[in-house]
C-alpha cells in the first residue's frame, strides 16, 4: 500500500507514528506550495533532512556560519574542495580542522531537527514516502533520532507555539538583562574563610537553554538575531527567550545608535522649519498673485463701490452742477451701488452734459425712478 496523499486527510503525526512502529526505510516527501521538504528514515528512525526549496539557511554551511562555529572565508573553501573532491562539506571542515567533531554532530542534529519541527506548523499539503532498503546519511557524525521523541517533542511545540508567538510578536524586538542574576558584592567577608563560589550562591540556577540564551542577550541584539546565532534550534531558543521574560531576568527595550537621537531631533526640526518657511511662500506668492488680479478683474469695475480706485474715476459730474445736484447724484450713486446684482449694460443721465458711467460695463437700475423733474435716471443700450 503506497503511502501517499494530503496532510488534510492523514497528519503528519499519523505518518510518522505509521513509520515508526512498522520501521520503515525510505525518504518522506512533502511539499506546500514551492517549500519540499525530504525526512530520511532508517529503520524508523529519523536518520536526515533536507529542505529543496524556501530557507536556504537550512544548509549545513551556512547554519555553521550563522552560529559562529566557521567563517565566510573557510566555508567557501571547503565548498571549493567539494566540487572537487565530492566529499561530504562536514568531513572537509573536520580534515581543515576548521571545526571540531563535536561541533560538526551538534550542528547536524541542530539542523535535521529545524528542518523536521518546521513541518509540524503545516496545516495543508501533500505527502509520499519511497520506501527503500537504505538511506544514506553520515554515519560517522549523525546518530539516529528517535521517531517516537521527535513527534512528542513536536505536538508539545504546538501547543506551546501561540502562547509564545503573544510574547514575542515582532522579530526586531530587542531585550535587555534586568541585573536580576547579578552577584551582590558582600561587604566585610573574610576571604580566607570563603572561597569564590560561595559569594555567587545567590545567583539562581538557572537550566542550559536559559543560561545559554541570556548570554545571547546584549541589548543591542533584535529577536531574530539571537535566534539566529543561537546554537539551540528555533523553538528551545525561543521558549528560553519567553522564560527569561516571565521571570524577569530579561525585559524589552528600544535601543538605537548613540548618534541617532542628536541627528533625528535636529532634522525634525530643520523639517519643520523648512515646512513653514514653505507654506509662508506659498501664503506670500498666492497674496501677490491675488492683489494683482484685483487691480485687473472686471469685479473691480463691475462693482466700484468694492474698487480700490476713487469714485471719482467713476463718477464724472459737471462742475456747474449746484450741491443740490451733486447730492442727488450721489443719492442715484448710492442706488446703483445697492443694485449690483443686476445685469450692467446701461449708463444713468444726469442731464445734457452730465452722466454718471459706473464702471467699463455699466451698472443697471432695477426701475426707473425720479428723484425730480431735473433728473431722470432711464436704461438705455
Amino acid at each position: 500500500m503506497a503511502l501517499k496523499g494530503t496532510l488534510k486527510d492523514f497528519s503528519l503525526a499519523d505518518i510518522f507514528q505509521l513509520i515508526a512502529i512498522q520501521k520503515k526505510t525510505g525518504i518522506l516527501s512533502l511539499k506546500r506550495d514551492d517549500e519540499e521538504i525530504d525526512v530520511f528514515f532508517q529503520d524508523g528512525m529519523i536518520v536526515g533532512a533536507e529542505s529543496k526549496k524556501g530557507k536556504s539557511d537550512h544548509l549545513l554551511g551556512k547554519l555553521l556560519v550563522r552560529i559562529g562555529a566557521i567563517s565566510k572565508e573557510e566555508l567557501e573553501i571547503a565548498l571549493e574542495i567539494q566540487k572537487n573532491t565530492m566529499k561530504r562539506l562536514g568531513q572537509i571542515l573536520i580534515e581543515k580542522n576548521f571545526i571540531s567533531q563535536d561541533d560538526l554532530k551538534e550542528a547536524l542534529k541542530k539542523r535535521v531537527l529545524e528542518i523536521v519541527y518546521s513541518l509540524f506548523r503545516w496545516r495543508r499539503g501533500s505527502y509520499h514516502f519511497k520506501p527503500l532498503t537504505s538511506v544514506d546519511y553520515d554515519k560517522e557524525n549523525f546518530e539516529p533520532l528517535s521517531t517516537e521523541s521527535v513527534l512528542m517533542e513536536g505536538l508539545r511545540m504546538i501547543d506551546e507555539w501561540p502562547l509564545i508567538e503573544k510574547k514575542l510578536s515582532k522579530p526586531d524586538m530587542v531585550f535587555r538583562k534586568t541585573g536580576k542574576l547579578e552577584p551582590e558584592k558582600k561587604q566585610d567577608v573574610d576571604a580566607f574563610l570563603v572561597e569564590d563560589e560561595f559569594l555567587m550562591e545567590n545567583k539562581p540556577n538557572l537550566p542550559y537553554e536559559m543560561e545559554y540564551v541570556l548570554g545571547l542577550v546584549d541589548g543591542m541584539s533584535s529577536l531574530s538575531e539571537i535566534v539566529g546565532k543561537s546554537k539551540l534550534i528555533e523553538f528551545y531558543t525561543y521558549r528560553a527567550l519567553y522564560d527569561l521574560l516571565e521571570q524577569g531576568f530579561i525585559e524589552p527595550t528600544v535601543i538605537s545608535a548613540p548618534s541617532f537621537p542628536d541627528y533625528t531631533s535636529k532634522r525634525k526640526a530643520e523639517t519643520k522649519s523648512e515646512r513653514i518657511l514653505l507654506i509662508a511662500v506659498v501664503v506670500g506668492i498666492i497674496f501677490i498673485i491675488t492683489l494683482f488680479f484685483s487691480f485687473k478683474s472686471p469685479i473691480n469695475e463691475l462693482f466700484p463701490s468694492y474698487s480700490t480706485f476713487k469714485d471719482a474715476e467713476y463718477i464724472e459730474l459737471s462742475n456747474e452742477v449746484s450741491k443740490i445736484k451733486e447730492i442727488k447724484a450721489r443719492e442715484i450713486q448710492r442706488l446703483l451701488n445697492f443694485s449690483f446684482s443686476m445685469k450692467p449694460a446701461v449708463f444713468i443721465r444726469l442731464n445734457e452734459n452730465s452722466y454718471i458711467i459706473p464702471g467699463k460695463y455699466g451698472l443697471a437700475l432695477p426701475v426707473s425712478f425720479y428723484l425730480n423733474q431735473e433728473i431722470k435716471a432711464t436704461d438705455e443700450k
